[in-house]
């Protein structure tokens, strides 16, 4: 037991320097370690960002070319009023206008099907009977 008092007392400044070493060594390794898992989280978040920014891109396009189709509906609403407005509109050129403009009024029912919401659209029916004037113009 001695000798190992005696080692210690002499050899402590060594001892003291190695417990030094290997704590300053263990603190640098969780320094390194939390600053790479910091780099990770970075990389991460500027991913999902980029993500998010495509998605919105995409979404902008999206609502873009869907609200040109709504104008363009809305013009076509517009020009019906006007034709409809004048006195000695017939049937027949009501049909005309219809059949002209027919595919429009296919995409404004499909959207609202798709949708699921037909109160912003023509009704089934509604769409049935153009489906079936336009057949019989075909037909004739």
């Amino acid at each position: 037991m001695k000798r190992i008092l005696t080692t210690l007392s002499l050899k402590w400044p060594e001892y003291l320097l190695e417990l030094v070493v290997i704590v300053a060594g263990i603190l640098g390794a969780y320094a390194l370690n939390n600053w790479n898992e910091r780099e990770k989280d970075q990389k991460l978040v500027m991913s999902y960002l980029q993500l998010l920014d495509k998605d919105l891109n995409a979404d902008i396009e999206h609502f873009d070319f869907l609200i040109d189709k709504l104008q363009s509906q809305i013009d076509y609403i517009d020009s019906l009023e006007t034709e409809l407005g004048q006195p000695t509109i017939h049937f027949s050129d009501l049909e005309d206008i219809i059949l002209e403009n027919f595919a429009i009024i296919g995409v404004a029912y499909d959207d609202t099907n798709l949708n699921k919401n037909r109160r912003l659209g023509f009704s089934y029916g509604v769409r049935h009977d153009l489906v079936i004037i336009g057949r019989q113009q075909v037909l004739t």
